[in-house]
């Protein structure tokens, strides 16, 4: 009888055979690799490039290289998109998909679940202020920041990195330093 099935018990042997070395080449490779950059061409600006990393609730979490002039769109495409999990309502809110990423940039993208948590244990940390989140009066609570700057805070979110505030909001570098220890993104 083994005769008469020689072949499929060879077919059979080489899948087993291939399958083996499927899973130690998968095995080989995923471990010990900390970082894979992926390569993408979202733009058409050639030459200089940014490394960014996308994280949280994305589809490929990973670091990326882009064309000088990606946006954080072109970054979140080059993850897969959002994941299922995604918090959509905070992303639509907190993330400006046009702005142009910029070298060294982590873009995290928090799941809806993790967003009531973060907010919950005040993930920031104690005693900071959210300035893609903060009132008016929380911001004015801050040294050298009244009203007026509080305000223009308010009306220039979201920000991608602390240091916006100077650009966006127009605060001086000097009570952008002086309150530093006291302001949180997320």
């Amino acid at each position: 009888m083994a005769r008469r099935h020689v072949w499929q018990i060879g077919l059979l042997v080489l899948g087993l055979g291939m399958m083996g070395i499927g899973v130690w080449q998968l095995r080989t490779t995923t471990e010990g690799e900390a970082v894979q950059v992926v390569e993408t061409n979202p733009s058409n600006t050639q030459g200089q490039a940014v490394v960014v990393e996308v994280a949280g609730a994305v589809l490929r979490p990973g670091v990326y290289r882009f064309d000088m002039g990606a946006r954080v769109a072109d970054a979140l495409k080059g993850a897969g998109g959002l994941a299922p999990e995604a918090d959509d309502a905070w992303v639509a809110k907190m993330i400006n998909q046009a702005e142009i990423v910029k070298d060294g940039i982590k873009i995290y993208i928090p799941a809806r679940e993790e967003q009531v948590e973060l907010k919950a244990v005040g993930v920031a940390g104690a005693g900071t202020i959210n300035i893609n989140t903060a009132s008016v009066q929380e911001l004015d609570s801050l040294w050298g920041i009244g009203s007026a700057r509080a305000q223009a805070i308010v009306s220039n979110r979201p920000y991608g990195a602390i240091e916006e505030l100077v650009s966006k909001a127009k605060i001086p570098t000097d009570v952008l330093e002086k309150n530093r220890e006291k302001l949180s993104l997320y």
